[in-house]
């Protein structure tokens, strides 16, 4: 059963990106809000402003890199579920020490990330 009241920021210089991640997230839950930035500075500040229950992030991103992003909302006590969603895979261990939760390749959307939605955001 979807929560009303879920928030999620959607991280990627991509549009079609997000429009796949949108879709992926509304399809699981109706009523979420979501909100979108195209680089990771302006993640931040979505995140300081409004808050989120999840945020998926792309690595390659004007601005802000997607681990710099993770390290930087860790370094503020963010803690929320972070995923990554990304083609590229040599960015997984560095994202993973800075606090980054689940890793998907973009090869692998949508299934797996549909599938470990709920289980993230039961840990919450």
């Amino acid at each position: 059963m979807a929560k009303c009241d879920l928030k999620f920021i959607i991280v990627d210089d991509e549009k079609a990106s997000r429009f796949l991640l949108r879709h992926i997230i509304e399809e699981q839950y109706p009523a979420a809000s979501i909100s979108e930035a195209s680089d990771g500075e302006t993640a931040m500040n979505l995140y300081e402003k409004e808050g989120a229950d999840l945020m998926v992030i792309d690595q390659h991103m004007p601005f802000l890199s997607g681990t710099d992003l993770v390290k930087r909302l860790r370094d503020r006590n963010a803690a929320i579920p972070l995923v990554m969603v990304t083609n590229h895979s040599d960015a997984k261990p560095d994202a993973m020490y800075a606090g980054l939760t689940f890793f998907v390749d973009k090869r692998d959307l949508p299934h797996k990330l549909a599938e470990f939605l709920p289980l993230l955001l039961s840990r919450k």
